[in-house]
This record gives C-alpha cells, sequence and structure tokens, in this order.
C-alpha cells in the first residue's frame, strides 16, 4: 500500500510509532523497518502480530468505503473480506491493497465488509 508518513515518535529505541495518511485514512502505527530516514510518500506493508476475534475484535459492518482510523482500543481497518483460509488466516481488501490477518472464531462470508480493530500494527516500508 502507499502511504505518506508525516511524523516520526520515538517513543524509545524499541518502540518507534510513525503517524501516517493513506487514500483510506490515517493512524498512528508501530514502525518496524530500521531506517530513521523514513518519511514522505512510501510503499508499505502492515503485518498484524495479534488475532483478530470475528465477533468481538472483527466484526461486519454496513459501510462500503475501505477506511483506516485510529480506535480507542488501536487501529481500526475497514474493508471486504477478500479471502478465508482453512487456517483461520483471511485477507482485507482495501482498493488494491490486501492486508493479512490471523483470526479466530467463526468468519463472515467472502465479500463481506468487515472492520477490525487491532492493538498493534507494525509498518514495513520497502520502498520510496
Amino acid at each position: 500500500m502507499r502511504v505518506t508518513i508525516l511524523e516520526l515518535q520515538d517513543v524509545n529505541q524499541s518502540d518507534r510509532r510513525v503517524r501516517i495518511e493513506s487514500p483510506f485514512g490515517g493512524a498512528v502505527v508501530q514502525l518496524a523497518s530500521e531506517s530513521s530516514e523514513v518519511h514522505g510518500d512510501c510503499d508499505v506493508e502492515f503485518s498484524i502480530p495479534e488475532r483478530v476475534e470475528w465477533g468481538r475484535t472483527g466484526i461486519v459492518v454496513d459501510e462500503r468505503a475501505p477506511s483506516i482510523a485510529m480506535a480507542q482500543d488501536g487501529v481500526r481497518f475497514c474493508g471486504a473480506l477478500d479471502d478465508v483460509q482453512d487456517d483461520g488466516v483471511v485477507a482485507l481488501r482495501l482498493g488494491d491493497s490486501l492486508i493479512m490477518l490471523e483470526s479466530v472464531g467463526e468468519p463472515p462470508p467472502v465479500g463481506s465488509t468487515v472492520c477490525v480493530v487491532v492493538g498493534v500494527v507494525e509498518l514495513y516500508v520497502y520502498g520510496n
């Protein structure tokens, strides 16, 4: 996904956060890349280290437009459920991008619009 890194917020050496903006909205996420020269427009990948629990941290919604936003408990991603694998891994589609998530519980049908809220989002920058 293409995002704009607006601000580096060094909390400490092991917890570097950045404020990002994307075509779908913005959030503050944990920077997993080593470089301190990250800013501006970048190609990135989101990594979600926690599992989504369907019916609790992942729900079906009526919204149709994909979005990224801060939530009370972390970061909220909304998009179309693009794929569900037997091991609980699901793909959430936001525009042309996919975010892979591990999940537990009974997932909604593929094609459903869902929102997931996760406490930690790691951002890997792989191109400017």
